[in-house]
């Protein structure tokens, strides 16, 4: 019988969040938005391009 545990996928979005607010602290422009679940894990849109990471 498999077991159900969710501790990888737990990490995973402590992982993402983790890492979605340092991509918000390293933003240098105020008006640069940073999504997290949208085209990718986290999109960073600024007034030039989209990074999806």
């Amino acid at each position: 019988m498999s077991t159900r545990e969710a501790i990888d996928t737990i990490t995973g979005y402590f992982y993402q969040f983790d890492k979605t607010i340092l991509e918000l602290l390293q933003q240098e422009e105020s008006n640069t938005l940073v999504c997290i679940e949208g085209i990718e894990d986290i999109d960073v849109v600024t007034a030039d391009e989209t990074s999806a990471i």
